[in-house]
């Protein structure tokens, strides 16, 4: 049995109540972050007559009131198959009311919602459902050391005890299963005795499998590395790693002024023009390397993300555009994207 329905939270989720003209509907929302943190009281109620015979429906969007309860610490890199942390999801369980009676659907509730802080495509339609494995299908590079990354999967019903992850050396042989036993799960991209040569990655729902993955790890003997931890279109901390030349920037502000002079017979060693609240902010310019395709669903998703991290330094992208480029047009695909380090270089704000 399905504990929760999940729900995207950056797009809209509305709540419907049908009634007729000055009836009363009311929406209660309980939120929490843990199932065994369930809150008594509404944490929210929402709450307005039908308006007219001809407006029978009230609509309520639900997402912005529970973003709230979202809150992404760094991202950890884990060598196998643990609870992701609370804070990255959390639940709603929803009342509705109509004249006071409720819509019980589910022993004392209408609905009841696992949310993830992730959107829809506009062409997916009104929030579409959150896949189990919430990291996009695809090929991606790793490091060789230190590539372990991080992928989240949501199993509806832990109970059953048949969601489990494979990896598989890029040769076939070793594979290595690991059961998927808590609602939300974190996990490795690749099992640890794989990092060095990658693996093939399945996610298996019973004999299923629902998501399958390709991670080859990259030798990068001229330039440094620079890991980028994101939150997806799906509400989870994913990696990509931008292997070739960075370049970091700094500049900076001030305000400047022309002093008045200490005396008629000034010091010509004084300032005439001062600056003052200097202060700057860091940039840097990174490049994936030669990719597939198939990443510019990842950048894309990249350009859209609310929380990014830089080698675990927080950052906000600078770069607006770029080209969403295809093999036909160019044969080696490179990203080259700008962040902002967000914040300044001194420690107060200007």
């Amino acid at each position: 049995m399905i504990l929760h329905s999940p729900i995207f939270l950056r797009s809209p989720r509305h709540v419907s109540v049908a009634g007729s003209a000055g009836q009363v509907t009311r929406v209660q929302l309980h939120m929490f972050n843990s199932p065994s943190g369930f809150p008594v009281a509404p944490t929210y109620i929402l709450e307005k007559p039908i308006p007219s015979t001809l407006i029978t429906e009230n609509t309520y969007d639900i997402a912005p009131w529970i973003r709230k309860f979202i809150n992404f610490s760094t991202p950890a890199q884990v060598p196998t198959v643990v609870e992701t942390p609370a804070a990255h999801y959390c639940y709603c369980y929803v009342k509705v009311y109509l004249d006071g009676v409720l819509e019980d659907n589910l022993a004392g509730f209408t609905y009841k919602y696992i949310c993830f802080d992730g959107f829809g495509w506009h062409q997916e339609g009104n929030n579409p459902t959150p896949p189990l494995s919430l990291m996009t299908e695809g090929t991606y590079y790793t490091e060789e050391t230190n590539g372990l990354g991080n992928l989240t999967v949501w199993n509806p019903d832990p109970s059953l005890n048949d969601m489990y992850i494979e990896y598989a050396h890029p040769d076939g042989s070793p594979t290595f299963s690991t059961l998927i036993s808590n609602e939300v799960n974190n996990m490795p991209n690749v099992h640890p005795v794989l990092a060095s040569v990658g693996a093939n990655v399945k996610i298996y729902q019973g004999v299923s499998v629902i998501a399958q993955y390709k991670f080859i790890p990259s030798c990068e003997p001229k330039y440094t590395p620079i890991k980028c931890e994101f939150v997806n279109k799906n509400g989870a901390w994913q990696r990509i790693v931008f292997f070739k030349a960075s370049k970091t920037k700094i500049s900076v502000k001030t305000k400047d002024f022309n002093m008045m002079p200490s005396s008629v017979d000034y010091s010509p060693d004084e300032n005439v023009t001062q600056s003052f609240n200097i202060n700057g902010n860091e940039s840097i310019t990174v490049n994936t390397g030669w990719v597939l395709e198939s990443y510019k669903q990842t950048i894309a998703e990249l350009m859209h993300s609310e929380h990014i991290k830089l080698e675990n330094k927080p950052v906000v992208l600078k770069t607006k555009s770029t080209e969403l480029q295809e093999n036909i047009n160019n044969k080696n695909i490179n990203y080259k994207l700008e962040f902002n380090y967000a914040h300044s270089t001194l420690n107060y704000n200007s």
